[in-house]
C-alpha cells in the first residue's frame, strides 16, 4: 500500500478518467455551499432559499420546452442529481445559519445586555494578545468556541437555546476542557455569521457546572504533558512545539508567529493536515513492534488512532480533512477497494462542506484543500524516479520537495493574496529546508507526551530531538522572513484574479498541448507572466529630501516609522546603533532594524514603560541582542514593566533604572540623562512625566530626546537649565499639545522628528506644535506622511533630513 496526501491510498493508475468528474463534483459542492451560506447571511434564509428553489425551477421549465429532459436519459439522471445535490446544500446551509439569525439572543448583541447562560465548552481556549491602543495595551484575553444550551436575561424567564458563541475570558484554568458546561454571566456583543457564531459572550463571572468526558480530559492532560516536557526550553522551542504537535500556541513568541506567516511556514505554527500521516506512520510501527499484523485489526487500531489524535488536537479544518482522508482510505483498504487521492479528497470535501457548510467559506479550508490537491497531482509523478544510487534518490527527494512547494506556492496564492499576504516565493525555500525536520518534531513531542505521565524528567530527555528540531524551523522561518520576504501584489479580488487567470490559463493549455514540446513552451510562456507581473516597478523621480535607497548615506539618526509610538537609532556603524524606544509592535520595530541594516544594538533606552514605547522590544530582542536596558525609574504601568521584565529575562538583557546624571556611552555616541531628577504625580500622565530624558551627541550632532514629556515635566526640565541649542529634537508626546512654548524656542533645532501613527485617534500631531517649530525655522519631519526619518551629515559637514516610505 502507497499512500498519498494524508494517508489517501493509491493501487496503480484505476479511475484516472474518474479524477475531472470527482473534481468537478467536489468543487461544485463547495461552490454551492459556499454561495447559500453567504447569501443567506447577507440576504437572509428566506431570499436565499427562495432564489435557488426559482433557479432550480428555470432549469426544469427550459429542460422540458427545449425537449432535452424527454430525449436523453443521462439528462435526467443528471437533472435529479444536480437537484438532490442543491436540496442537500441548502438544507444542510439552512439548518446551520438559521440559529445565527433567529435566536432572540443575537437581536440582543447590538445593545450588549447582560445574561446567565449555560454553556458548553467546545475548543480549547487560546490567548489572544491585547492590542495596543495608543499608550494603553488592552488585556490579554482567552477565547474559545462554545454553545449556549440555555440563556436568560438576569432574574428573568430562561430560553432553550442550542446557539454557537465565542466566549471571551479573562482567565483560564485547567477545568476549561471541551465538553464542561459553565455558567457565565456575562455581556453579549455582535460575532461573526460567516464563522459559525451567533454572538461573543465576555464573560464577567464563570461557574463550573459539570466537568467534561473522561476522555477530554484524558486529552486534556497529554497536551499539557507535552507542554510541560519543554516549559523550561528556549521562548521558540517552548512555543513552537506544543503548537506543531498537540495545537498548543498559547506560549508561542509573537514575533516567531508573524516569522512564520511571512516565510509560508504558518501551517506549522500548528497542527495541519501533514501531521496525520506522521502519526499514522508513528502508530503503524507501533501496533507492527507490538504483533498486530497487516489485516482488518491493524486497520482499526490505525483508525482509532486517527480519531484520538483529533480529539487531541481537536478538530480544525485541516486536521478534518487530512483525517476523514485517512479514514476513507482504511476503510478502502478494509474493503478492497481502489481509490485515488484526489477522488477521495473530492468527496472529503463534499462530506465536511455538508456536515459544517462554514467550512466551504473558511480561507483555511481552502487553502488546506488546495495544496493537497496540488501534491495529489504531483505525487503521480513520483513513480518514474524510483530506483538508483543513495545519492540520486536523495537529490530526486530534494527536486520532489522542491516541486511539491511549488506547486502548492502556486494554487495556494490566490487564496493568500486576497489577505494581503503577497505571493510567499520564500515559503518554497523554507518549505524545503523546514519539511525534514517536521517528522522528527512531531514524533519526539508526541513520545515525550506519553512519557512524561510517568516520569516529566525522562520526558524532558526524550524531548530533546524535537526541541533541536523545532529551533530548526524557528531559524528557518526567521531567515527567510528576513531575507526572502514576500513578493508584493495587488491585495484583495483584483489580485486573486489575476493569479487563478495566469495560472489557469497555463495549466489549462499544458493539460491540452498535444506534445511535450508544447507542454514546455506553454510552461515558460505562464513562467514569464507570472515572472512580469512580480517585477518590480522601474522607479520614479524622486523629489528634494526622498531617498531612492535606504539606508541613506552618511546617516547618522534614524526615526522608524512603526505607527503611532516612538522608536529611535543612534548609529553607532554600518550595522550597529543604539535604539531609544521599540514602538507599539514587534513586526514593525524588527523590520525598521532589517531595511535600515542594523544587527547590533548594544544599547537599549526605553523612555517610559507605555505600549506605544515598548511593546516592539521583542522585535528588537529577536534580530538584535543588546547587553543592557535602560528604562524610566518608574514602574508604570505595573502590567507593560512586568511584560518587559519578562522579555529581558528571557532574552538574558541586564535591565537598570535611569538616574539623573547617568553618562554612558558607544563609539560616537554619548548620552546624557538629565531627567526625571523626581516623579511628578498628578499633573497629568504620571509615566509620561516621568520618561528618561536624554541629550545625545551622534558624530558631533547634538539631539533632544524627551519621550513623552507633557507641560510639567518640560517646564521642570527647562528650569534645571541642562538644556541648550541642539541640532535635533526629538518632539515630545508626539507633538501633542502638552507642550511648553519655551521647549522649541530653548532647544531651537534645525530638525524636528515626530513619531506618529496615519489617521490616530489622538489629533497627533497638534498643528500648533507643528507650527512652533517652523516658526524657528526646523525642518519637521513626520513619520505618518513621510516614513522612515534620516538625519543625514553631508560631505559638506551640513545636516540634511532624508525620508523614505517604509515597507510591511
Amino acid at each position: 500500500m502507497s499512500h498519498g496526501a494524508d494517508g489517501a491510498t493509491s493501487h496503480g493508475p484505476a479511475l484516472d478518467d474518474a479524477d475531472p468528474l470527482m473534481l468537478a463534483i467536489g468543487a461544485g459542492g463547495w461552490g454551492l455551499v459556499s454561495l447559500i451560506v453567504a447569501g443567506e447571511i447577507h440576504l437572509g434564509v428566506q431570499h436565499t432559499c427562495a432564489a435557488v428553489a426559482c433557479l432550480v425551477l428555470a432549469v426544469m421549465v427550459w429542460l422540458l420546452l427545449t425537449g432535452r429532459f424527454s430525449r436523453f436519459r443521462s439528462a435526467r439522471v443528471a437533472l435529479v442529481a444536480c437537484f438532490v445535490a442543491v436540496v442537500t446544500c441548502t438544507a444542510s446551509a439552512t439548518w446551520r445559519v438559521s440559529p445565527l439569525l433567529s435566536d432572540p439572543l443575537v437581536n440582543t448583541s447590538s445593545a450588549h445586555a447582560l445574561i446567565d447562560a449555560e454553556i458548553v465548552i467546545n475548543s480549547v481556549p487560546e490567548l489572544r494578545s491585547g492590542r495596543v491602543s495608543g499608550p494603553r495595551r488592552l488585556d490579554d484575553s482567552w477565547r474559545c468556541r462554545a454553545t449556549i444550551i440555555r440563556w436568560s436575561h438576569i432574574g428573568l424567564t430562561p430560553y432553550v437555546a442550542n446557539l454557537p458563541i465565542e466566549l471571551d475570558l479573562r482567565r483560564t484554568t485547567h477545568d476549561m476542557v471541551p465538553g464542561a458546561v459553565v455558567h457565565v454571566r456575562g455581556r453579549v456583543g455582535p460575532a461573526d455569521p460567516l464563522r459559525g457564531l451567533g454572538v461573543r459572550l465576555s464573560a464577567a463571572s464563570i461557574v463550573m457546572m459539570r466537568q467534561a468526558p473522561a476522555w477530554q480530559l484524558l486529552a486534556a492532560s497529554f497536551r499539557h504533558s507535552v507542554a510541560r516536557s519543554v516549559e523550561a526550553k528556549p521562548p521558540d522551542v517552548r512555543g513552537l512545539l506544543p503548537g506543531l504537535v498537540v495545537g498548543q500556541t498559547n506560549q508561542m513568541p509573537e514575533d516567531l508567529l508573524t516569522a512564520m506567516r511571512d516565510s509560508g511556514l504558518s501551517h506549522l505554527a500548528a497542527v495541519s493536515g501533514g501531521n496525520i500521516s506522521i502519526v499514522l506512520i508513528m502508530w503503524l510501527a507501533v501496533l507492527r513492534g507490538v504483533g498486530v499484523g497487516r489485516g482488518r485489526v491493524q486497520l482499526l487500531a490505525l483508525a482509532i488512532g486517527v480519531v484520538a489524535y483529533v480529539v487531541v488536537v481537536q478538530p480544525q479544518p485541516s486536521v478534518d480533512r487530512a483525517a476523514l482522508m485517512s479514514l476513507a482510505a482504511l476503510g478502502a483498504q478494509a474493503l478492497g477497494w481502489r481509490l485515488r487521492p484526489l477522488g477521495v479528497l473530492a468527496c472529503t470535501v463534499c462530506v465536511l462542506v455538508l456536515v459544517d457548510p462554514f467550512l466551504a467559506v473558511s480561507p483555511g479550508f481552502a487553502m488546506s484543500v488546495l495544496a493537497t490537491g496540488a501534491l495529489c497531482i504531483v505525487a503521480n509523478l513520483r513513480p518514474r524516479f524510483q530506483g538508483g544510487s543513495l545519492l540520486s534518490r536523495i537529490l530526486v527527494g530534494a527536486v520532489a520537495a522542491g516541486v511539491c512547494a511549488i506547486a502548492a506556492t502556486i494554487v495556494v496564492a490566490p487564496v493568500s493574496v486576497i489577505f494581503g499576504n503577497g505571493v510567499q516565493v520564500g515559503g518554497i525555500v523554507a518549505n524545503v529546508l523546514a519539511e525534514p525536520a517536521v517528522f522528527p518534531a512531531t514524533i519526539s513531542g508526541l513520545l515525550a507526551g506519553v512519557v512524561g505521565w510517568v516520569s516529566p524528567t525522562v520526558a524532558n530527555l526524550v524531548v530533546l530531538p524535537g526541541c533541536w528540531a523545532t529551533a530548526w524551523i524557528a531559524a528557518v522561518a526567521r531567515w527567510v522572513a528576513q531575507n526572502m520576504p514576500a513578493t508584493p501584489w495587488a491585495g484583495g479580488l483584483a489580485g486573486s484574479a489575476l493569479i487563478l487567470v495566469l495560472v489557469g490559463a497555463g495549466a489549462t493549455a499544458f493539460a491540452i498541448a498535444p506534445t511535450p514540446r508544447v507542454r514546455r513552451v506553454c510552461a515558460g510562456v505562464m513562467g514569464v507572466g507570472l515572472l512580469l507581473c512580480l517585477g518590480v516597478p522601474a522607479p520614479k523621480a524622486t523629489p528634494v529630501g526622498l531617498s531612492s535607497s535606504w539606508p541613506p548615506s552618511g546617516w547618522q539618526i534614524i526615526m522608524c516609522d512603526v505607527g503611532q509610538g516612538d522608536s529611535m537609532l543612534l548609529r553607532i556603524d554600518e550595522s550597529s546603533a543604539i535604539a531609544v524606544d521599540t514602538g507599539p509592535d514587534p513586526t514593525a520595530e524588527s523590520r525598521c532594524l532589517q531595511r535600515t541594516g542594523i544587527s547590533r544594538v548594544p544599547m537599549v533606552v526605553l523612555t517610559h514603560f507605555h505600549a506605544d514605547h515598548v511593546e516592539g522590544l521583542p522585535g528588537l530582542l529577536a534580530v538584535a541582542h543588546p547587553a543592557l536596558i535602560e528604562e524610566s525609574p518608574l514602574g508604570e504601568p505595573g502590567s507593560e514593566a512586568h511584560r518587559v521584565h519578562v522579555w529581558a529575562h528571557d532574552a538574558g538583557v541586564r535591565e537598570r533604572g535611569a538616574a539623573p546624571g547617568d553618562v554612558f556611552g558607544v563609539g560616537p555616541v554619548s548620552m546624557k540623562v538629565i531627567w526625571p531628577q523626581r516623579i511628578l504625580r498628578g499633573v497629568g500622565s504620571d509615566p509620561n512625566n516621568a520618561s528618561v530624558t536624554l541629550v545625545a551627541q551622534v558624530a558631533g550632532i547634538r539631539v533632544l530626546l524627551g519621550g513623552d514629556l507633557e507641560t510639567a515635566a518640560q517646564e521642570a526640565v527647562l528650569a534645571s537649565g541642562l538644556i541648550g541649542r541642539v541640532d535635533v529634537v526629538k518632539v515630545p508626546h508626539h507633538g501633542s499639545a502638552k507642550q511648553s512654548p519655551a521647549w522649541a524656542l530653548v532647544s531651537r533645532p534645525r530638525i524636528a522628528l515626530i513619531g506618529v501613527g496615519l489617521h490616530n485617534d489622538y489629533g497627533h500631531p497638534w498643528p500648533g506644535t507643528v507650527d512652533a517649530y517652523r516658526r524657528i525655522g526646523a525642518i519637521v519631519g513626520r513619520t505618518d506622511l513621510d516614513g522612515d526619518l534620516a538625519v543625514v551629515r553631508t560631505t559638506a559637514g551640513d545636516l540634511q533630513l532624508m525620508h523614505h516610505p517604509s515597507w510591511g
